[in-house]
């Protein structure tokens, strides 16, 4: 018999011979030739090799049955237990372990483990989430770059909280497509705050220069992801807002004057307490007195009422308010429009506000202008 052969020659076989022995070995274990008697000992003969004193002997019999559903299940679970380079092999590729059996083994909370499961496919959400509970970077960097796996909004989630300050976590997370749009604000703004750190330490702005272009430039983004993500989408993206203390009256102003008007009245309905169709149905029906009592509640300087009742006038002249437009002609427009109201009708017009109506027009100015040459360029 095989096994026999291979028992009296193993005790004077050197390592690297037992190594391919036990390959082999595990190579004919795995075939469907072997009788159940010769089954039978294979198994006792690869199970003395869990005990073998060379790690190559058992690393070349983990490497064969990793990947197999008909290795012995109780070769597999020892195999989990040996040292790292060959418990990798067994846990990232077996497909025999239960899901209750890998969350056992995170709570070891054993790095090489946890890594070696989070490249396991597939993988289930349990699993994924228990891995991320461990707060582990590698492991969760893994399970970002894991194609097989969909991670549930709860875990993009909790990876995002955990490891959101770090950029190769934060390029990973913004790269999927399935990224709701809170989170995705979430990495924006924490992407803003490690620029403005750069810039200051670096000397590049000065502390209050480059904390309103940072500011600035992270508004403008979250407005830009506001324009594409789903209506049922634009709540949570609000209160996202609200916790990172972007929702100031200077934002507001910006989402109104360049149309979204769905973000705008989303702001305020979190800001006031108040439903957002009785808001929407104020400013459709252009109710300043009561949008101004609506505004009251939200906490926010009055001082910018009159730019935002100047821009909701003319976006609704221009098109429905429960519309929102992203065409940039259109934008340069209705700014230059909400910028002669607002001064027209302001006898003494703040300065700060018509300063950043401005810098907004001057943006959109510019976006349409580069659209321009995109345009021709194409055209040529």
């Amino acid at each position: 018999m095989i096994v026999q052969r291979f028992l009296h020659w193993l005790d004077t076989a050197p390592k690297s011979s037992r190594a391919d022995a036990a390959a082999a070995l595990a190579r004919a274990r795995l075939s469907s030739e072997m009788s159940a008697e010769e089954a039978d000992a294979a198994d006792a003969a690869l199970t003395l090799l869990l005990d073998d004193q060379s790690a190559k002997v058992r690393y070349a019999m983990a490497d064969v049955l990793a990947s197999n559903a008909a290795a012995p299940r109780h070769l597999i679970m020892a195999l989990a237990r040996d040292q790292s380079d060959i418990a990798m092999l067994v846990l990232c590729r077996s497909p025999l372990f239960l899901d209750s059996e890998l969350i056992e083994i995170i709570a070891a909370n054993d790095a090489v483990s946890l890594l070696a499961i989070a490249c396991r496919q597939p993988l289930s959400n349990r699993v994924a989430s228990e891995l991320i509970a461990a707060k582990n970077y590698d492991t969760c960097l893994a399970l970002l770059q894991n194609s097989q796996i969909n991670l549930s909004t709860e875990n993009l989630r909790a990876i995002a909280e955990n490891f959101g300050k770090h950029a190769e976590i934060r390029e990973a997370l913004l790269s999927g497509n399935n990224l709701p749009a809170d989170i995705r604000q979430a990495l924006i703004s924490q992407m803003a705050t490690a620029l403005e750190k750069l810039v200051v330490g670096k000397t590049w702005l000065s502390e209050k220069r480059a904390n309103r272009v940072v500011c600035e430039a992270r508004d403008r983004s979250s407005l830009q992801l506001a324009f594409h993500v789903p209506p049922n989408e634009i709540a949570p993206l609000v209160e996202q807002l609200r916790k990172s203390e972007q929702l100031t009256a200077a934002f507001l102003v910006r989402s109104v004057c360049i149309g979204n008007i769905s973000l705008f009245t989303a702001a305020i309905a979190n800001l006031s307490s108040i439903p957002e169709n009785r808001i929407l149905a104020v400013l459709q029906q252009g109710r300043t007195a009561a949008f101004r009592a609506i505004y009251d509640r939200s906490g926010l300087p009055k001082a910018a009422i009159p730019a935002i009742t100047a821009a909701v006038d003319i976006w609704r002249d221009e098109a429905e308010l429960n519309d929102t437009d992203e065409d940039i002609q259109v934008q340069k427009h209705v700014m230059d429009r909400i910028i002669d109201q607002y001064i027209s009708a302001t006898p003494d017009p703040n300065q700060s506000l018509l300063a950043l109506l401005r810098r907004i027009s001057s943006e959109v100015t510019r976006e349409a202008a580069l659209m321009r040459v995109r345009e021709i360029s194409s055209a040529a």
